[in-house]
């Protein structure tokens, strides 16, 4: 998804430039390569990008040290091999706060590090690596952090009272702990991320929101730092009300969830929800993390058609397959499919239906006398083979409103501990699994 710019536009970037006194150059093929890269040149770049009517602005082998960078609208930004960008943890770079959805619900936070709203054909590729400083981040890592509850319950009120986004400021909450996402995607179209490498994320890797036809590809992602620097809620790659996704032959490492599908937390009357649908997730491996594909637990909006197929777990994760909602979601969740993999061990649940997950905590209160069940059917499991896993499949659908059409099939492992199976609240269901060794009176 590049674009080439003519003489006329090379003309015009290279003028912009020699009045910012950036040193730039312009090769042959009529992309622009930087020499000199801060955060003002690399928003400033993009910018001029966008305005010469788009192309590639390349990121040259080396460590540059950056802010926030704001992509725009035909504009690719490409880096040569060997190119790092440090992303600086100073709190005031991220600000003015910009939209995003955080946790479910859209508000205004600290700038993503990269960051698109409202974009057309815009992409990211090269081999390049992201290595966002963590240092302040880690700081607001603890889930105890007076603010954080409190934000909560703010985005609860904002969406029941449909407060206008611009009031929904969670950056004036102290001590809030809404760390921005790496890269966060708000309403694009035609997206591309291909090639680079992330080490290290302050929350949510890599954030697709409200967009259609992306492709994510050929990633190398790990949440650790490059100084070993882990921290929470550090999925791989949350795709959220979405349309027409790809995700092909990426590398997980997460300190959470690889693959998570959303659709939102509650509805909100100053935004109409959207569903998730029409995704594809192959040939990706898992070296470590909680999850393979997640699916929730913010439901409201609806997921459907969600395929998984021929991906790998090498190290470890607590669940391969994971289903979660609560009884305050709504939404629903149908045609879920995972067909192929292969995995070491797992320290939970190789197929997991949870309809109660986070229930009670602060913000997930139930409103009302009435609870607000999520429809879940179709979820289909086939061909999965595990070395080592605490249990097998485990189902706890409402009583109110069964889980319907679940089939779950060929899956197999070596030796499986602690409630091999269980199900409950399920209508019309399959089940063929099997396993070599089964230790149900293994302590813990």
């Amino acid at each position: 998804m590049g674009f080439t710019m003519d003489k006329r536009h090379i003309g015009i970037l290279c003028a912009l430039f020699v009045e910012m006194g950036v040193a730039i150059a312009a090769e042959s093929n009529g992309a622009v390569e930087f020499t000199s890269i801060d955060y003002r040149t690399i928003s400033a770049a993009v910018e001029a990008c966008a305005k010469a009517g788009g192309g590639r602005v390349i990121v040259p082998s080396g460590v540059h040290e950056t802010g926030p960078v704001h992509m725009k609208s035909n504009v690719e930004l490409h880096f040569e091999n060997g190119a790092k960008l440090v992303f600086t943890d100073d709190r005031k770079a991220y600000l003015p706060a910009v939209p995003v959805s955080w946790n479910g619900a859209e508000a205004m936070n600290y700038s993503p590090l990269i960051y698109a709203f409202g974009c057309t054909n815009v992409s990211v590729t090269g081999r390049g690596t992201l290595a966002p400083r963590l240092a302040y981040w880690s700081s607001w890592r603890d889930p105890e952090l007076p603010g954080l509850n409190k934000v909560k319950k703010l985005q609860r009120e904002w969406a029941e009272k449909g407060v206008a986004l611009a009031e929904r400021d969670m950056t004036d909450v102290d001590d809030s702990g809404t760390r921005p996402h790496l890269i966060h995607f708000n309403r694009c179209k035609n997206v591309r991320l291909d090639g680079f490498s992330v080490r290290g994320s302050p929350f949510w890797t890599i954030h697709v929101f409200r967009s259609s036809d992306v492709r994510v590809s050929n990633l190398d992602v790990s949440a650790w730092g490059e100084d070993g620097t882990v921290l929470n809620n550090s999925d791989g790659v949350d795709i959220e009300m979405s349309r027409r996704v790809s995700i092909e032959n990426c590398t997980f490492e997460q300190a959470d969830d690889a693959v998570v599908v959303k659709a939102g937390r509650f509805c909100d009357k100053a935004f109409a929800l959207e569903s998730c649908e029409d995704l594809e997730v192959r040939g990706c491996t898992v070296r470590k993390g909680h999850v393979l594909l997640g699916i929730g637990s913010e439901v409201t909006g609806g997921i459907r058609n969600i395929l998984l197929k021929d991906c790998r777990v090498d190290g470890d994760v607590s669940r391969v397959f994971y289903v979660k909602t609560s009884p305050v979601r709504g939404g629903f969740v149908s045609d879920v499919t995972m067909d192929g993999v292969s995995a070491k061990k797992v320290t939970g649940d190789i197929v997991a239906v949870n309809t109660r997950t986070y229930y009670g905590m602060p913000g997930e209160e139930c409103q009302g006398p009435m609870f607000t069940l999520t429809s879940i059917s179709n979820l289909t499991v086939r061909n999965v083979s595990c070395e080592w896993a605490k249990r097998a499949v485990t189902i706890n659908g409402d009583p109110d409103y069964p889980i319907r059409n679940v089939t779950i099939s060929d899956v197999r492992a070596d030796e499986v501990f602690e409630n091999f199976i269980k199900i409950e609240n399920v209508d019309g269901i399959a089940v063929d699994v099997a396993a070599k060794k089964v230790h149900p009176d293994a302590h813990w």
